[in-house]
Parts: C-alpha cells; sequence; structure tokens
C-alpha cells in the first residue's frame, strides 16, 4: 500500500486562501493596471494587511511626483503579499509595475520568474532570471532556478552550463550536485549521475528524496543491491537551498500565515512534531482555515496520531465533501488503522472526483483485494496500470488479481512484463512461482522460488520462498526437507507468523507435537487474534495429553479473541470432557456450549452441550440433546462412522455415564 501521499503543497503554494484567486472588476483608478483580488473570503487580518498596502501603491501611483524608487518598493512589496497568498495575476502585475519603475532592482524580475517558474511558463521564468544574472552574476539562487527550469524544459546543456556556474559560487551546493546528477541521468550517464546524488546526499541528509533516483541509477549500473538499498530508503523531502528573497516572504504574513509558512518549513523537513504545533497556532489564529487544517492532519498522520488526524479531515471533508485528495488521505489512514471498509468508501469516493489519481486508484485495489471483491479490485489496479505503465507495483498487483480470478494467461503476461522491465524484482518472481504451481509446473515454480531464495533479497522475502519450497517438499511427500524448509523460513523472517504456523502444522502431522505446540504459541504470540495459531497449540497440548496446559492456553486465547466461536466451542467441550478431573468444570461447560450453540446451531455445538450436561450429571437431558443430534445427522447424511460415534455417546448417557473423550468416537 501508498501509505503517506501528503497533502502539503510546497510553502507558497499552500498559502493560497479559498476564493482568493478569483479576481473581481476592476474598479478605477490609478492603479488599475495591478487587478484587485477578491478577499471576500480571505481572513480578515489578512484582508486587512493587503487594504492597507494596495492602499498606500494606489496613493503613490495617484501621484504623478512621487519617486520612481519608492513607488517601485511599494508595488514590489504588495506583489509580494500576494505572492504570499497565492494570488499570482495580481501578484504578476505588481511586479511588473515594480520592475518598470526600478529596472536595475533585480528583486522584481527573480520573482516574476519564480511566478512563471509555477505557472509552468518556463521560458518566460529563464528570460526573467537571465535578466537578473546581467545584474547579479554570481546570484546562487538564481543560477539554480535557472538550472532546474532548463532541466524541467530538456535544456540538458543549458542545464549543466547553470549548474555548474552554481557550483563554482559554492563548491558544497547540494542543490546544484543534484541538478548535475539530473542532467547526467536523462543523458544515460548512469556513473556520472550516482556521483552527482551521492554527493548531494552527503551535503544534504536530510534530502530523502534524492534516494529514489540514486537507486534507478544504481539499477541502471546493475548494482542491485545497492539500488534496492536506496529505492528503499527515498522518502519525500527534496533538496533545497536557501532564498533569501522567497524564504522572507514568511515573515510579511499576518495572521493564521506566518504559522502556516513555519509549519511548511519544519514538515519539509522532517520536524512533523514542529508542523503539528505551527499549524495548530495557525488555526487557533483562524479556526476557519482549511489548509492550515488539512495540512495539520498530515503532519499528525506522519506522528502516528491516526484518530486525532482523521477528526481533522473530519472538519475537512465537512466542509469540502469533494475534495479527492482529502478522501484519498483518509482512505490510506482508515487503511492503516485496520478498517477495510470505511477505506475502500473513502478511496471509491476519491476516483470518483479523480479518476487520474494514480495512488488511490492502487491503495483501492489493494484494499478491495483484501474485502476479496477481486474483479473491482482489478479495475482499479488496472486503472493504475493505466495511469502509469512503468508502475511495476501495480502491475504486479493486477497480475495477482488476474490468477485470484482464473485469468491465468493474462497474469502470467503481466508478470513476464515487470521480469523484463526488472528481473531483479523478487515479488515477481515469488507471483509468477505461485502461477506456474497453479498451473501444475511445480518444477518451474521450485526453480524461481529456489533463485530468490539463494538471491540477495531482504530476509523476509526469502524466508516466503523457503516457505513455499517447503511446501512443494511436502506434498512431494519429502517431509524431512519440508521441515527442513519450514525452519529455514522462520529463521529468514522471525516474525512471519504464517511461517512459523506453517511449521507447527508440519510438527503436528509428524507426531512432534511438544515441538508443535511450542511453534503455534510462538505464532499466536507474534499475531493474537489468530484463532488457527491458538486452537493449533490447544490442540497439540490435548493430544499430547496435557489437558491442564491445552485449558490454559484457551483460556488465554479468549481473553484475546473473546467472539471466537472455534475457541469458545473447544473450551467448552475440554471442560465438559476432559479425561483430567481438575480440568474439568461443568457448569462453566454448559454456559459456554449454550452461547456457541445459540450463535450457531450445529451438530458438534450440540453435541457439546449434551457432554456439559453429563459432566453435570444431567443425564436425561444429555441423552434428549444427543437424539436430536442423532436424528438430524441422519437426515443430513452423514457418514456411518459419525453416525456410530453419535450413537455410542447417547448409549452412554442412557447408562448414566459421561463422555472423557472430547475429540475422539
Amino acid at each position: 500500500m501508498r501509505h503517506g501521499a501528503s497533502a502539503l503543497a510546497g510553502a507558497l503554494g499552500l498559502l493560497a486562501l479559498a476564493g482568493g484567486g478569483a479576481l473581481a472588476a476592476q474598479q478605477p483608478a490609478a492603479s488599475e493596471a495591478i487587478p484587485r483580488p477578491n478577499l471576500e473570503r480571505v481572513e480578515p487580518a489578512v484582508r486587512a494587511q493587503l487594504e492597507e498596502q494596495r492602499a498606500a501603491v494606489d496613493e503613490l501611483l495617484a501621484d504623478a511626483g512621487a519617486p520612481p524608487g519608492l513607488v517601485a518598493e511599494a508595488a514590489g512589496r504588495l506583489g509580494q503579499l500576494y505572492l504570499l497568498y497565492g494570488l499570482a495575476e495580481a501578484s504578476r502585475a505588481a511586479f511588473g509595475e515594480a520592475a518598470e519603475r526600478s529596472p536595475g532592482d533585480g528583486r522584481w524580475r527573480y520573482y516574476l520568474g519564480v511566478l512563471a517558474e509555477q505557472e509552468g511558463d518556463l521560458e518566460a521564468a529563464m528570460a526573467s532570471y537571465r535578466a537578473v544574472l546581467e545584474r547579479r552574476p554570481d546570484d546562487l539562487p538564481t543560477l539554480l532556478r535557472l538550472g532546474r527550469s532548463a532541466v524541467a524544459g530538456n535544456r540538458t546543456e543549458a542545464a549543466a552550463e547553470w549548474f555548474e556556474r552554481a557550483l563554482a559560487v559554492d563548491p558544497e551546493s547540494a542543490a546544484a550536485q543534484h541538478g548535475l546528477g539530473e542532467v547526467a541521468f536523462l543523458a544515460g550517464d548512469w556513473q556520472t549521475a550516482v556521483d552527482r546524488f551521492e554527493a548531494a546526499l552527503a551535503a544534504q541528509p536530510e534530502a530523502t528524496a534524492v534516494h529514489y533516483q540514486l537507486g534507478l541509477a544504481y539499477r541502471e549500473l546493475g548494482e542491485l543491491e545497492r539500488a534496492r538499498e536506496h529505492l528503499g530508503r527515498r522518502g519525500s523531502s527534496p533538496v533545497s537551498f536557501a532564498d533569501p528573497l522567497t524564504d522572507g516572504l514568511g515573515q510579511l504574513t499576518a495572521g493564521a500565515g506566518i504559522h502556516i509558512v513555519r509549519g511548511t518549513r519544519a514538515f519539509s523537513a522532517g520536524r512533523f512534531d514542529l508542523a503539528v504545533e505551527a499549524y495548530r497556532r495557525a488555526l487557533a489564529e483562524d479556526p476557519t482555515n482549511l489548509t492550515a487544517r488539512q495540512s495539520l492532519a498530515s503532519a499528525l498522520a506522519w506522528i502516528g496520531d491516526l484518530e486525532a488526524a482523521l477528526a481533522e479531515y473530519a472538519t475537512v471533508l465537512g466542509q469540502r465533501p469533494e475534495d479527492a485528495l482529502a478522501h484519498y488521505n483518509v482512505g490510506t489512514l482508515e487503511l492503516k488503522r485496520g478498517d477495510l471498509e470505511a477505506a475502500a468508501g473513502h478511496l471509491r469516493r476519491a476516483v470518483e472526483l479523480a479518476p487520474d489519481l494514480a495512488d488511490a486508484q492502487y491503495n483501492l485495489a489493494g484494499v478491495l483485494e483484501q474485502l476479496g471483491d477481486y474483479p473491482e479490485a482489478l479495475a482499479a489496479a488496472s486503472a493504475a496500470v493505466e495511469l502509469d505503465p512503468q508502475d511495476n507495483a501495480a502491475r504486479l498487483l493486477r497480475a495477482n488479481l488476474l490468477g485470484r480470478l482464473g485469468r491465468l494467461a493474462e497474469a502470467e503476461e503481466q508478470l513476464a512484463w515487470v521480469l523484463r522491465d526488472d528481473p531483479a524484482s523478487a515479488d515477481a518472481r515469488m507471483s509468477l512461482g505461485t502461477l506456474m504451481a497453479r498451473t501444475g509446473r511445480p518444477e518451474r515454480a521450485g526453480e524461481l522460488w529456489g533463485e530468490v531464495l539463494g538471491s540477495e533479497a531482504p530476509a523476509p522475502i526469502r524466508g516466503r520462498a523457503a516457505l513455499a519450497l517447503a511446501g512443494l517438499d511436502e506434498r512431494a511427500g519429502r517431509l524431512g526437507e519440508a521441515l527442513a524448509g519450514y525452519r529455514r523460513a522462520v529463521e529468514l523472517a522471525p516474525a512471519d507468523a504464517g511461517a512459523r504456523l506453517a511449521l507447527a502444522g508440519a510438527l503436528g502431522r509428524t507426531g512432534r507435537l511438544a515441538e508443535a505446540a511450542e511453534a503455534f504459541g510462538a505464532a499466536a504470540e507474534l499475531a493474537p487474534a489468530s484463532e488457527q495459531a491458538w486452537f493449533g497449540r490447544a490442540t497439540a497440548q490435548m493430544l499430547a495429553g496435557a489437558d491442564g496446559e491445552a485449558r490454559a492456553t484457551l483460556e488465554r486465547a479468549l481473553e484475546q479473541v473473546p467472539s471466537s466461536l472455534p475457541l469458545g466451542h473447544a473450551l467448552a467441550r475440554l471442560l465438559a470432557a476432559s479425561r483430567d478431573p481438575a480440568v474439568r468444570d461443568g457448569r462453566r461447560a454448559v454456559e459456554l456450549a449454550r452461547a456457541v450453540l445459540e450463535r450457531q446451531p450445529a451438530l458438534d455445538h450440540a453435541e457439546t452441550l449434551a457432554m456439559a450436561l453429563a459432566e453435570l450429571g444431567r443425564f436425561d437431558e444429555a441423552a434428549d440433546w444427543q437424539r436430536r443430534v442423532l436424528r438430524q445427522a441422519r437426515a443430513a447424511g452423514e457418514a456411518d462412522e459419525r453416525l456410530a460415534a453419535i450413537e455410542l455417546r447417547l448409549r452412554r448417557y442412557e447408562l448414566g455415564e459421561p463422555v472423557r473423550a472430547p475429540w475422539l468416537p
């Protein structure tokens, strides 16, 4: 699952206020060239700040004798405020006015470049930045922004020139090293890309997003272990650089704005606790600020406070029910919390509102797979693949779903595609092995799983391979090899409850009951909600004659899974018919048996009630219940062996004798 997609945008984008981008009709004034944003939905402190600065600009522009430098400074400050609050059109006009009045001041041209870069107008951005460099040829932020814009426009030669110039100004610049790494990556020069990305990370270790690019470059070089290492360490924090003109904008904010800026910076640096504090201060200033609230929810999720994050998102969705990203984030949090139905509901809504949200499609597919809705899960996984054909994780999920639906040839085709693109994919090999086993090709399955086991894949994946190979051995009757394989799986993946369950089952089938009970117990410790683990342990103990230990196991199991019918039934039968008088407790057995029978009327459950009644000496009632069981068993066409066991118990009750064999005829 893709957990952790954040609702946060960049520092400037986060500050956009609801409704602030709409422009009202221009009013006749000396500053008519600068549009007047609609400030109706802006918080009062911000509105007052903007209106005050706008009035100062209007007054200066109306005064023909006002010094141009003073007018430029006032218009530039207005542009800064408009930029800060996400009012792009008005900001551009204000900076244009300032640049025209004071052409020698590079600040206003720089801000025009920032605006153009944000809007994707790379030619305009680079033109503005070049104009700045004419006056300040060694300005590091301008050189870096020029290089970044050139990379985005696929002008790699120009980008390399700007980044080299930046590196000459500051040899320690992580951003310049990273930019040169991107240029090399686009040119297919993988070794240079690796060297530059490594240098960027050495200068700025917190830039965790670089790990992804570095991992891809290592993969192209064939260094798969290092590729996996860096891909596993990838994060969301990009390379940053000091930019006094944009970094200083936060000091101009009024009301909640300054706290949002501080929260965004803390979030980008991975200081989620400080981000939470800042966003809460923003909401104290302006409780209606949904940007701050959604950002707070994201930060809370990152520190693991899922309940608080969901509460904040509920407020956001109460006011913006059509917010696809909020639905996606809530769905992802519900998935982390384990509420699959709630997760599916929000993820469905997210893809309805934004069908091109690939991560939402992928997560929805995974949730629906867990819920057993394979056709709808396949549709979502297919949508994720269509949105990003290079997404191997989505293709792998799609292949597994095709396999579940019996469309084995299509599943094999998808897995082959993944392995062509990523020959080292252990997950794809594991899935293809499962497919081979299902289609009657166990030798090929064994080859694939053996390749994974002998690879440098992470230990848990190799543990899955050992487990699968052991299953092949057991099905072929090679029990000694199977047991060794299950033990190897446990060694490789000691936290995998499934591996311990498989080992426990094999030990039980070979009569090693004490070892089986121990292995089942280890599985139960890892997965306390596993009925299979608890039941297996108690059964192994009973078969070994340790009824007291079995009773203690079942008592503890019901503390962990109090609603479990199988565990409640097993304890009722043990209390009713144990061979150990110290274990039997007829009264409690009757209570448990009646509760189980009431929840699920079944022949076994009725027989258990008869056993419990007999333990209390109430043989007539026990015989009546056993006769009902016999009539229903005959009507249901039960096998002769089963009918004989039921009749044997009935005769014992008629003779006034209790049963002392809970699970045997």
